[in-house]
């Protein structure tokens, strides 16, 4: 099984501090910047947090490349918030997305347009059949773009001049686990925020939990729930016990339905999570550079097991198929339906949350069991990664302006959202703080989750509706996916092959 590595870990240092105040200026010794944040300093190049030292990136002085870069975009939801902004506001993430537009432009000699499209592939089908160079920039959604990786219509971003991907503010895990021979033609990292946002967590209701203190001994964990996670005792056993101890039908109807109180709630789609979260692998990579399936059967049909178990033996879990639409999650648990949610870290930053009443806590998914050596974090595939079409016969420049986006993303938009934002404004906890470093620092990843459609053969997704659907028909549902996955691996490879060698 492949070593996993957060693109992460060097940010943990930064993460570590939850407030610090808006100072300026800088010092620069051999290849380390020590910075200080300043959020409306267009010009700040050397901006992050006091007293840390933040490797420079390697653009040299004096580029200016006097060239608009257009950028195309999956759909406007992500894309305009995680790429661009309109305007300055009073928030402190949109204020240094916006910042670092202004800078990389200022600081590279280029105008950035970011173009989100309704049909994203239908432009990329559009351009690269043409051959013109409408857009220098692809960004997509990693599940569905990264298709485009087999087609021959991508540059190797190992060979783009600017581009440092060695640097910690491209994410080395994915690096390693989406290249295909030696050959990268997407990335991500701090570039991206919905990375960040996109990380599984598990919430919890410190008023609820307050409430059964007082009659169940079994809710004496919560006395100091994060020493328990801290101490590596936070696993999927503890979390199904303390959730069949909650139910209340609210309404009287007898029914379980979203009036009611329960132990734990959560969506379709957060099913994922258990793939990271329980340290499940699907392909590695083989000697010739391609991948094979390497799934640990044993192991995935007893955590298999246990999942369905929690949802569909305990009376205090509540499922909802809807994952797009928060009210089953977000909305129920503001409202004090819920002791427990499983969701995306990016919730806490909307109204529900933000206007709940009762206090919450985050905590990272548990353990499958006191055997897993570490807490892991999944990260729902829709987060954004970054390309350079072959239509673009300058694509240096769209090399600098991705390693000035990153690198400035590095210093100043990961702080803004983990420390001032989501840890400062959103955050009342700073327990819960540490919560959320240990999720990020341990972040994991897969081949097949980045390529699920294509090499991956929606393997390890094709799992949800077994649970869903409580069928526990594990095996078989290995077999299907196996042979899908296999013929998806034989079929990819001869069409790479004809693409690199012709």
């Amino acid at each position: 099984m492949r070593v996993f590595r957060s693109f992460i870990s060097i940010l943990l240092i930064l993460v570590m501090l939850f407030s610090f105040a808006a100072c300026s200026g800088s010092s620069v010794q051999g290849d380390k910047v020590t910075t200080a944040i300043n959020t409306t300093d267009i010009n700040g190049a050397e901006t992050g947090v006091p007293g840390i030292e933040y490797e420079k990136d390697n653009l040299p002085d004096g580029l200016n490349f006097n060239a608009t870069v257009t950028i195309l975009s999956s759909r406007e939801g992500i894309s305009v918030n995680d790429i661009t902004v309109e305007e300055l506001s009073s928030d402190v993430v949109n204020d240094s997305i916006y910042n670092r537009e202004m800078y990389v432009e200022d600081r590279l000699g280029v105008e950035i347009e970011n173009k989100p499209a309704v049909d994203f592939g239908n432009e990329i089908t559009k351009q690269i059949g043409s051959g013109e160079d409408t857009y220098q920039i692809f960004v997509g959604e990693t599940y569905d773009f990264s298709k485009y990786s087999f087609d021959g219509v991508l540059y190797d971003l190992n060979t783009i001049d600017y581009l440092s991907l060695d640097k910690p503010w491209w994410s080395e895990l994915f690096i390693e686990e989406a290249s295909i021979n030696d050959a990268l033609y997407m990335a991500t990292g701090s570039i991206s925020l919905s990375l960040l946002r996109n990380l599984i967590v598990i919430y919890y209701n410190k008023a609820i939990a307050e409430n059964y203190k007082e009659n169940n001994d079994k809710f004496s964990v919560f006395e100091d729930i994060y020493s328990v996670v801290e101490n590596g005792e936070w696993t999927l056993d503890m979390l199904h016990t303390l959730s069949s101890e909650v139910y209340q039908d609210a309404n009287g109807n007898t029914d379980r339905d979203e009036e009611d109180i329960f132990g734990l709630g959560l969506h379709f789609y957060s099913l994922d999570a258990i793939w990271s979260s329980f340290d499940l692998n699907v392909l590695s990579p083989t000697e010739d550079g391609w991948f094979e399936l390497d799934v640990n059967t044993e192991k995935l049909y007893g955590a298999l097991e246990k999942v369905t178990d929690l949802v569909h033996n305990t009376n205090g879990v509540y499922i909802s198929k809807d994952g797009i639409n928060t009210k089953s999650t977000a909305g129920m648990f503001a409202s004090g339906k819920y002791l427990f949610a499983i969701d995306y870290l990016n919730i806490s930053e909307t109204p529900a949350l933000r206007n709940m009443t009762d206090e919450y806590g985050i905590l990272p998914f548990p353990k499958l069991d006191n055997k897993q050596d570490s807490y892991y974090s999944y990260a729902y595939d829709t987060y954004l990664s970054y390309s350079i079409p072959n239509t673009n016969p300058s694509p240096e420049i769209a090399g600098a302006v991705m390693e000035a986006m990153a690198s400035y993303s590095y210093r100043n938009t990961v702080p803004a959202y983990l420390d001032t934002a989501l840890k400062g404004k959103y955050m009342n906890d700073s327990q819960s703080r540490r919560m959320i470093d240990l999720v990020v620092n341990n972040f994991r990843l897969d081949t097949a989750w980045i390529y699920i459609f294509t090499i991956g053969g929606d393997y390890p997704s094709g799992y949800r509706n077994n649970i869903y659907e409580n069928k526990r028909a594990f095996a078989s549902e290995h077999e299907k996916n196996s042979r899908a996955t296999n013929r998806k691996l034989m079929a990819y490879k001869m069409k790479y092959d004809e693409i690199v060698n012709k």
